[in-house]
C-alpha cells in the first residue's frame, strides 16, 4: 500500500497545493495497484476532470473520474459505511473519504480505540493527526458523503477483520503488532520473524530512537530514507517489510543473512560468512530466529521491479552507526566500502562512533 505525500510536498504553488487533496489522494491510490503517475500528469488529469485551484476537485464523482484516467476502476457510495472502510484499510487497500472541505485517504484501523490512519491527509490540515476518527474528520471538513474503493482490490487475506487474528499470544498485545504482521504478509516474508525483527528494533515504540539517528517503530534514519515518514509507524512497517523482501533477494531467500544485512550491513554479512560474527550481529539473530534456520526459498523472491525499493536498497549494506554520518554516495565509494567492510579495530566494533568521535558531534 502506497502511502499518500503531503499535498504540501508535491511541488506546487501554494494556490494549488491548497486544493490538490483529491489529487494527492489519488497518486497514491493509484500507486497501490501498479500506477505510477508524476505529480504534472497527475495534476493535468484532475484539470481535465474538473480540479482547479480555487475549489478542488468537482466533488466526488470527478476524484472517481481521476482514478478512472489513471487507470484504477473504483466503487463509489453514496454515505460512508465506517466499518467497511476500516475492513478493506486493513487488507492493504486504501479507501478515500470524500467530505465536503477534504478527501482522507485511509489506509489502516485500528479496532481498539476506533480510529482510521489517515497519515498526511489528516496531518496536512490544521487541528488533524495522522490517526483520527469519524467524529474529529467529520468536526474539521464536514459530514462525510462517499467513499471510494477499488473494484479489484488487492487479493490478501482480510487478517484485521479480527484485531488479533494471526498474531502470537507473545505480540497479541503490543501496539502495531498487527500490522506488523498486515505489512509482511502484504510484502510476502514470515509475518512472525517480521513480528521478532520489529520487536528486537524498537519494541513496537513508534517512538524509539537511537544515538545514530534511527527512527520510529523500524528503526529508520530519514536522512537516507526520504521517501517514508518514520513518525507514521503503519508507512516505516511497510517499508522494512519490503526492505527485507529485498533483501531476501539480494542473499537468495537467506533470512540469517537478511537480518544480519538489515541490522549491520555488509560488513556484518561479511563477517557472518567468515564465521566470526560481530557480537551485536549474533544477538540480533538469536533473538529474532531463536535457533530455527528458515528454508532459503530463492524462487520467491525473483526481481522486484520496484525502483524505490532497489535504491533503499544501497543503504542496506550501511552498519546502522555510520548511516547518519556518509551520504549515500560515499558509502558506495570504494573508500567508504572498505571503510565498513573491513573489520573495525575491537574498540571500535563496540563503539563504532569512537573512530570519529574528534570529528563529528555524536548524534543526541
Amino acid at each position: 500500500m502506497a502511502s499518500r505525500t503531503s499535498q504540501f510536498n508535491l511541488g506546487l504553488s501554494s494556490a494549488e497545493a491548497m486544493a490538490a487533496c483529491g489529487p494527492a489522494a489519488a497518486i497514491a491510490f493509484a500507486q497501490t495497484y501498479g500506477r505510477n503517475p508524476n505529480v504534472g500528469e497527475a495534476m493535468a488529469l484532475a484539470r481535465s476532470v474538473g480540479w482547479n485551484p480555487g475549489a478542488g476537485m468537482a466533488g466526488a464523482a470527478s476524484e472517481q473520474a481521476l482514478l478512472n484516467k489513471m487507470g484504477i476502476s473504483t466503487k463509489l457510495t453514496n454515505g460512508v459505511d465506517w466499518n467497511a472502510v476500516g475492513q478493506e484499510a486493513n487488507t492493504g487497500n486504501p479507501v478515500i473519504v470524500s467530505t465536503p472541505g477534504h478527501y482522507f485517504y485511509v489506509d489502516g484501523f485500528n479496532a481498539a480505540n476506533g480510529t482510521y490512519h489517515v497519515g498526511t491527509s489528516g496531518t496536512d490540515l490544521k487541528s488533524g493527526a495522522e490517526w483520527m476518527n469519524p467524529n474529529q474528520m467529520q468536526g474539521l471538513m464536514g459530514q462525510a458523503t462517499n467513499a471510494l474503493f477499488a473494484d479489484h482490490p488487492l487479493q490478501g487475506p482480510s487478517i484485521q477483520a479480527n484485531p488479533a487474528q494471526g498474531l502470537s499470544p507473545e505480540f497479541a498485545n503490543k501496539p502495531y503488532a498487527q500490522e506488523a504482521y498486515n505489512a509482511a504478509v502484504q510484502a510476502g516474508i514470515d509475518p512472525n520473524i517480521f513480528l521478532r525483527q520489529i520487536n528486537q528494533e524498537s519494541g513496537f515504540n513508534p517512538n524509539a530512537g537511537s544515538s545514530a539517528g534511527a527512527m520510529g517503530i523500524a528503526q529508520i534514519v530519514p536522512k537516507y530514507h526520504p521517501g517514508v515518514n518514520v513518525n507514521d509507524p503503519i508507512a516505516s512497517l511497510n517499508y522494512a517489510a519490503n526492505l527485507d523482501k529485498q533483501l531476501l533477494q539480494q542473499y537468495g531467500g537467506d533470512y540469517t543473512r537478511a537480518l544480519v544485512a538489515y541490522n549491520g550491513g555488509g560488513g556484518a554479512v561479511n563477517a557472518w560468512n567468515s564465521g566470526a560474527p560481530y557480537g551485536e550481529s549474533q544477538r540480533y539473530i538469536n533473538a529474532i530466529l531463536r535457533g530455527e534456520t528458515p528454508a532459503a526459498n530463492p524462487a520467491a523472491f525473483q526481481n522486484l521491479g520496484n525502483n524505490s525499493m532497489n535504491q533503499i536498497a544501497g543503504m542496506a549494506g550501511v552498519p546502522k552507526q555510520f548511516r547518519s554520518i556518509y551520504s549515500p554516495n560515499f558509502l558506495t565509494s570504494s573508500i567508504g566500502n572498505s571503510i565498513y567492510q573491513n573489520a573495525m579495530p575491537p574498540t571500535a566494533q563496540a563503539n563504532p562512533l569512537s573512530m570519529f568521535s574528534s570529528i563529528f558531534t555524536r548524534p543526541g
